[in-house]
Order: C-alpha cells, then sequence, then structure tokens
C-alpha cells in the first residue's frame, strides 16, 4: 500500500510560532512513517511560506476549529469527540446538557475555535465544576 502524503503546517506569525515549532517536533516523531510521508511546511515569524496554493474553501475550513472537524468527519477522517458552544448564547445548563448527550468524559478541555495552538485552553476536571466549565466556555 502506498504511503500518504500529509503536510505538517507549523511556525507561522502567531504569538506561540515556537510553541508550534516544538510541537511539530513531537507530532513528527510519533507519526507513522510506514503510513505517512510528512511533508513539513515551516512558516517564518515574518508569516513567509516556502509552499503556497490552497483556495479560499480550505483556507476557511481550516481557520476555524469546528469546520474542520466537519469537513474531515464528512471525508471519513475520524477526529477527537467534542461539541461546539457559541459563548454569546449559552447558559451552564446548557453547556452541561449538551456534554451529557454527546456522552463526553472528564476532563474536558474548552479551547477558542478561532485560535491557534494552546492558546485559550482551559481543563476542566470534573463533572461537579459547572461554574469553572462556564468561565472557561465564557473565556474561549
Amino acid at each position: 500500500m502506498a504511503k500518504k502524503r500529509i503536510v505538517v503546517l507549523y511556525g507561522g506569525r502567531a504569538d506561540e510560532h515556537s510553541i508550534s515549532c516544538i510541537s511539530t517536533a513531537g507530532v513528527l516523531r510519533a507519526l507513522d512513517t510506514d503510513r505517512f510521508e510528512p511533508v513539513p511546511v515551516g512558516i517564518t515569524k515574518q508569516g513567509q511560506w516556502i509552499d503556497v496554493g490552497c483556495g479560499v474553501f480550505a483556507s476557511a475550513a481550516c481557520m476555524d476549529k469546528h469546520y474542520t472537524k466537519v469537513v474531515l468527519n464528512a471525508a471519513g477522517i475520524p477526529t477527537a469527540p467534542g461539541i461546539m458552544v457559541d459563548a454569546r448564547a449559552f447558559t451552564a445548563a446548557d453547556v452541561v446538557a449538551q456534554i451529557e448527550v454527546a456522552g463526553l468524559a472528564y476532563p474536558l478541555f474548552v479551547k477558542p475555535s478561532r485560535a491557534g495552538s494552546s492558546f485559550g485552553v482551559t481543563k476542566v476536571e470534573h463533572a461537579g465544576d459547572a461554574a469553572e466549565l462556564a468561565a472557561a466556555v465564557f473565556e474561549a
């Protein structure tokens, strides 16, 4: 079976450029190279790319974690279970109900849909931490 070639993007003009580079090194070490051929593509702190070319749809879909998951799942690529919550229109009870319906297990990680790397991540340890969960969703 032929290896799937995958592009691993890292770096960029974000505040977390160096974290992205470190994380990418871990991803590349952990990647099953019997199945995948990684093509690392670094983006400089000034935003310069060695390779360019994705269209508007691919670019837009990848800028939002929720829509990225929708596209990946539609293509048959599994993603981690999760829910999306609009912080402008939620109550803590609504979020807890969505978590229960989705069958998510604690600890939960709350993350902004459109922020990079580990920016804004909050870990909620237990189901009884509804106030912490609500605060994390509001902050994200």
